[in-house]
């Protein structure tokens, strides 16, 4: 991971330093959609 870069406020580096967590919303969408057309139609 390496050290950070900077504690700057509003950083997720700054916000674990304090004492708080930090959680990164990751959303991966792994939809097919063109099956699920394939399917809606059939």
């Amino acid at each position: 991971m390496g050290n950070p870069k900077s504690y700057s406020v509003g950083t997720d580096f700054h916000a674990t330093k304090s004492g708080y967590i930090s959680i990164t919303p990751i959303s991966i969408d792994m939809t097919d959609y063109e099956r699920l057309l394939k399917y809606k139609n059939e």
